[in-house]
């Protein structure tokens, strides 16, 4: 038996990078970063490819958008390569939305609350 992240990992993002270099989008989302990182057999290994995603998308132009779920492994490794961090966050019937980061772009110094019910 092999562990699932030798056997699981390696052919989804060559399946993730093939498809991107043949339909060259201008823009890429991928739900599911938490799911790589399962899969990767160390946290070197998971910021590599995840680096090799995100220089793929920029040799083609295209924008990424790369969700993370925060869970019991802190993603501070993801934020780090970001260009912008949009914090999402439900507590009871109470949405918020937060802008941690936008890599190049001002900012004010305050606080604006937006509740979605």
């Amino acid at each position: 038996m092999f562990p699932s992240s030798e056997v699981e990992q390696q052919p989804l993002l060559e399946k993730i990078i093939e498809k991107i270099k043949e339909m060259q989008p201008e823009r890429i989302f991928i739900d599911g970063l938490t799911q790589l990182r399962i899969l990767s057999t160390d946290d070197y290994r998971f910021r590599k490819n995840i680096q090799s995603l995100i220089n793929l998308m920029a040799d083609i132009e295209a924008t990424p958008m790369l969700v993370s779920e925060v869970g019991s492994r802190p993603d501070d490794d993801l934020q780090f390569i970001s260009d912008g961090i949009i914090n999402l966050k439900k507590r009871g019937s109470e949405r918020k939305i937060s802008v941690a980061k936008i890599r190049g772009s001002g900012f004010k110094k305050r606080f604006t609350h937006l509740y979605f019910g």
